[in-house]
């Protein structure tokens, strides 16, 4: 789910950057905003088992604070970069962030295959 997710807003992303006027980029903001829903979830349901019951507390309330700082954040960093950059770079921006995103997820996928195989030896 998500991968799905991920792709869906790249895919979004894209449909934005190509036509941010008409409806194809209204569109690609719909598919954006539907593809997102459920990747805090996520992260927040597998923190359990990335992290062990000991400390889950203490790192959903990270994950929340800092959701809560990156929401604030990125977006005015944005918004100050977009009068000089033009409409289009918040589509830029989006579609970089999601491959960052996919990026730290494969690694941390792989990174948990790793260890599921040397415990295994």
């Amino acid at each position: 789910v998500m991968r799905w997710s991920i792709a869906g807003t790249l895919l979004g992303a894209v449909l934005l950057w190509a036509n941010p006027v008409m409806i194809v980029g209204f569109l690609g903001l719909g598919l954006m905003g539907f593809a997102q829903a459920p990747i805090f979830a996520i992260q927040v349901g597998e923190t359990p088992r990335r992290v062990g019951m000991s400390h889950v507390a203490n790192s959903i309330g990270l994950q929340v604070g800092f959701t809560g700082l990156g929401g604030a954040l990125v977006p005015g960093f944005i918004g100050l970069l977009t009068p000089s950059l033009g409409v289009e770079s918040i589509a830029l921006f989006t579609m970089l962030a999601c491959i960052l995103l996919l990026l730290m997820h494969e690694l941390i996928l792989r990174r948990e295959a790793q260890l599921i195989v040397r415990q295994g030896e």
